[in-house]
């Protein structure tokens, strides 16, 4: 399936970034590009799992198990 954040631009500074702060559409005759920041919730979905699974980590440094960490 084709995603949109397959195509990615890469700023060299923030503030060229900040320049196209929102949404952007460029339109012409044969195409339109949509151009917005890119977001990992993009295509992301929320439901209930059906199964229960047991889960065991392993090699996670003990600060990791804190927030303020």
């Amino acid at each position: 399936a084709h995603h949109p954040e397959d195509f990615l631009i890469l700023f060299g500074s923030q503030a060229a970034m900040d320049r196209l702060a929102g949404e952007h559409f460029i339109r012409s005759p044969r195409f339109s590009l949509s151009m917005r920041p890119w977001s990992k919730l993009a295509h992301a979905g929320s439901g209930e799992f059906e199964y229960r699974v047991e889960l065991e980590l392993r090699g996670i440094p003990a600060q990791a198990w804190h927030l303020s960490t």
